[in-house]
């Protein structure tokens, strides 16, 4: 028989023994459930042919081959033809009192070598350690050299090295042990694990006179309780808890679990795919995963990452093709230019530059820790490959300080990342509001800077908790939570604790969901207000009411990234605000709207969205100060017309109708007539100021009177608003000339 062999080096190895055969057929494997077992070779067994016999003998078994001239390229030579075993000086396995003990023998380079088996059954056991005794023993004063090195096996034909074990180049008396070896995961439920001594000459094929003798005794295997194992088609050893390891011995694609170690083995796959997540500590991946879009793989604060086998994320990306897309990479170290898939390169892979407010092409190509990049999604393809070792534990990105203070980072790891805890630990250095790129629903094909019209990004406040589309997207983004892969903006606070933003796997949450996901809880009430316009754009404000807040422009608010040609904004300190967090609600509030418009057209105000009290039927009031009007936008929106432009004192949002006010005009004598081509407004108490809108809402004319009549001179025919202030009261009536 012919036997081939890898070169031996001081390094792990695995090679085929195709050739080797068990000799005699009476070797049984030791049964692991019955214990941890140490063979103690104390004179109990006697020699038999070629196997020994005695307690527990029969779990060994000799290996040999036939043939000569076999060499294998490190000097040494296959086992003996004959594997009897020898009571006598004659190479081969020998039996004195109490051990095994090894001699290859030969000349010059080309002695025999030889091997015994060990064959053990693992079925429902995790396999932990080997130990053993050794000596090398001093043949005649031969200066030969002679080693002893351990292999494993599960299917008898390819075996592995334990590196830990080798024991090189003895010539001459020395003795030691072998401690507490971790045997491999593959042995894990295993029926058919093999351990092989196998004793050879030596690394070098020097020295002269007679070889020296090995021995081994004491040989200990320990294993424990099989965690959860999945074997291909179910969990062996029950499904996997916080409190308990979980090891894939095979395909796996079901649902999501938690463990308090996930072990992958080697030719296997963890695929997690949409809706799906493994929480885990520590991760040993010497097989593959895959983490589909949707999925998460989250790992605890203190857990570890390691292992030979391949990672990969996959993402459904949602970036119109052509357009750019905010990414940041869940692998370390991913090559940005390969993200879409073999041959398909982006044609720009840009990074933010603070001081100047540009995107500038990316000094490398090389994804950083929780860096963002800007990449224009290739027309062909939107949906992006990650692969690589997966980011993991704590770790900072240095912010930068100049200019406007803004930052494009990301999302850093393979699972989604909860924006409040992010920001929790962050708020000495950022402020509260972050701004996420949405280029579904403009023709933008460029990436400008943040002082750019605001035609694409979606605003979110961490600290109340409130999200506003971006303009022209009609639904409100829901969650706390940025996705696998998402870019977004932060701004570094114009004196902050240091500059090290802080990304930790406590931030690593398994909610799952689409762009921008939010779930929030308002233990008061919040509503979102959108303008939509006849030349079919739309532009949303959010009005948060929360008890930490307060009604100046505070953290709780956040202003646009960049005003475009068309607005919809609420007011607080002369700031123009996209959200505003009010403080606790109070009916008698007042919040200030202003709009601004590209073209003159008709415009229509409604309510978005509602959560807290304003789901419990609270009003919430349009009042048109130039028409006069009050209208409750639960029951119905609002239309009017307006030119171009921005107009910031038509309306407010109030929570009751002022019913005093309305009882004492109906006491008044308010009234408009006309009279030729004149209008005339009186009132039984003196009137102020009148001042005179056209149908757009825009000012014509005011009058400051201080009399009981006032006469209104117009010159075009048309439609009028006229409003009065009287005796502290507002009157308005429409007029047609």
């Amino acid at each position: 028989m012919n036997l081939k062999l890898q070169k031996l080096s001081k390094v792990s190895m695995a090679f085929l023994m195709t050739t080797f055969s068990v000799w005699g057929w009476g070797q049984t494997a030791y049964l692991m459930s019955s214990g941890d077992k140490t063979w103690d070779l104390s004179g109990t067994w006697t020699v038999n042919g070629n196997t020994y016999t005695g307690t527990d003998a029969n779990n060994w078994q000799s290996v040999g081959v036939g043939g000569t001239g076999n060499e294998v390229t490190s000097g040494t030579r296959t086992t003996k033809t004959s594997a009897t075993i020898a009571t006598t000086t004659s190479g081969g396995l020998q039996k004195p009192t109490g051990t095994i003990q090894f001699l290859s023998t030969g000349s010059g380079g080309t002695p025999e070598a030889v091997a015994i088996d060990l064959l053990l059954n693992f079925t429902g056991r995790k396999a932990e350690t080997l130990s053993f005794d050794w000596a090398a023993i001093d043949n005649s004063n031969g200066t030969r050299p002679t080693s002893l090195r351990v292999f494993w096996s599960t299917n008898g034909t390819t075996f592995t090295e334990l590196s830990a074990a080798q024991l090189l180049d003895k010539v001459s008396n020395n003795t030691g042990s072998i401690t507490s070896i971790a045997l491999p995961s593959e042995f894990n439920n295993t029926s058919t694990a093999r351990i092989r001594f196998y004793n050879h000459a030596g690394t070098t094929a020097t020295g002269s006179g007679a070889r020296d003798k090995f021995q081994i005794d004491n040989i200990s295997i320990t294993s424990s309780i099989l965690p959860p194992t999945w074997d291909g088609s179910q969990w062996v050893g029950g499904t996997p808890t916080a409190s308990t390891d979980a090891v894939i011995a095979g395909n796996y694609t079901g649902a999501g679990f938690t463990a308090q170690s996930v072990t992958v083995n080697p030719t296997f796959t963890l695929t997690i795919n949409s809706g799906q997540t493994v929480t885990t500590g520590n991760f040993t991946n010497n097989g593959a995963v895959i983490v589909n879009d949707g999925g998460n793989l989250i790992q605890s604060i203190s857990g570890t990452y390691s292992g030979t086998g391949t990672f990969t994320v996959n993402k459904n990306g949602t970036s119109a093709l052509d357009k750019y897309a905010f990414w940041s990479s869940p692998v370390v170290a991913q090559n940005l230019n390969t993200i879409y898939g073999a041959g398909v390169t982006p044609a720009f892979i840009t990074e933010y530059d603070t001081a100047t407010d540009y995107f500038v092409n990316a000094a490398s190509s090389t994804s950083a820790f929780g860096k963002g990049y800007s990449i224009k999604t290739p027309a062909s393809v939107s949906g992006t490959i990650f692969t690589g070792v997966p980011n993991n534990g704590s770790q900072t990105y240095t912010l930068a300080t100049t200019g406007s203070g803004h930052n494009l980072v990301g999302n850093p790891y393979p699972s989604n990342l909860n924006l409040n805890t992010f920001f929790t630990a962050n708020q000495g250095r950022i402020s509260n509001t972050f701004y996420f790129w949405d280029n579904t629903s403009n023709s933008v094909t460029v990436q400008g800077g943040t002082a750019s019209v605001n035609i694409g990004y979606a605003t979110y406040n961490a600290l109340n908790q409130t999200w506003v589309p971006a303009p022209n997207i009609v639904a409100v983004p829901t969650g706390n939570i940025a996705n696998i892969g998402q870019g977004f903006f932060v701004q570094t606070l114009a004196a902050p604790t240091d500059t090290s933003l802080i990304f930790s796997n406590d931030m690593r949450v398994a909610t799952t969901g689409t762009f921008f996901n939010k779930n929030n809880s308002s233990t008061e009430g919040k509503f979102w207000l959108r303008l939509n316009s006849s030349y079919n754009t739309n532009n949303t404000f959010a009005v948060n009411y929360l008890s930490p807040a307060s009604d100046a422009y505070d953290n709780h608010d956040s202003k646009a990234i960049a005003t475009g040609s068309d607005a919809f904004y609420t007011m607080a300190d002369a700031q123009k605000l996209l959200i505003q967090g009010k403080s606790s609600f109070d009916i008698d509030d007042v919040v200030p709207v202003g709009t601004k418009h590209f073209q003159s057209g008709s415009f229509v105000i409604s309510l978005a969205q509602k959560e807290g009290l304003f789901n419990n039927g609270q009003a919430i009031y349009l009042h048109d100060k130039v028409l006069g009007t009050y209208t409750n936008l639960q029951n119905q929106s609002y239309s009017f017309t307006a030119n171009s432009g921005e107009i910031t004192n038509r309306f407010e949002i109030v929570y009751k109708l002022n019913l005093l006010a309305t009882t004492e005009v109906q006491k008044d004598s308010f009234e408009i007539y006309r009279e030729g081509e004149d209008f005339y407004v009186r009132n039984n108490k003196n009137i102020e100021t009148v001042e005179v809108y056209d149908a757009t809402g825009r000012k014509i004319t005011q009058i400051n009177a201080d009399s009981k009549l006032v006469r209104v001179k117009l010159d075009a025919k048309g439609l009028y608003i006229v409003k009065a202030v009287s005796a502290g009261k507002e009157y308005a009536k429409k007029i047609i000339k």
